[in-house]
């Protein structure tokens, strides 16, 4: 994730005010967002984290999924599953409403052959596309993934 990424990342974090669901291979930038995320699980925002199945990736994905599932768990309260299929975006959906009033977003387009460095992050308050991202990770998390247990601490 680019700086201009994280820092509306963070942004968003520290707006919302009902949920927040985050779709990453590993959440490996869980430590830049981190403040964010306590504060606004003390505010008592649900959080979601949609993890890539560990089929999907290598040792050392795994390695750090399971780094920063560990911090996540002590410090806030989130529901964690890992996806049964590929995930062709990535980011996070701040904030949706299916009533198209509401929402911001943040993603990216999976390219296995474009370096994470070089992708683009896009970034929406188009209440509109937020519901459909909301539609799709609400589909994902409901019919393609499985609750990760091997990572209670």
């Amino acid at each position: 994730m680019g700086e201009a990424s994280e820092r509306e990342t963070r942004i968003m974090y520290a707006e919302s005010k009902r949920e927040i669901n985050v779709i990453s291979r590993s959440f490996e930038y869980y430590p830049k967002v981190r403040k964010e995320l306590i504060e606004a699980s003390e505010r008592g925002v649900e959080i979601k984290i949609l993890l890539l199945g560990h089929r999907f990736v290598d040792e050392r994905t795994r390695k750090v999924q399971s780094e920063v599932m560990k911090m996540v768990r002590s410090d806030i309260e989130a529901e964690i599953r890992l996806s049964k299929t590929s995930l062709p975006l990535r980011g996070s959906i701040v904030d949706p409403s299916y009533d198209y009033r509401t929402g911001k977003a943040i993603f990216v387009v999976e390219d296995p052959e474009m370096p994470l460095y070089l992708r683009d992050a896009a970034v929406t308050e188009n209440p509109s596309l937020v519901a459909g991202m909301k539609k799709y990770f609400d589909l994902i998390w409901e019919y393609e993934t499985i609750t990760d247990n091997t990572q209670k601490t």
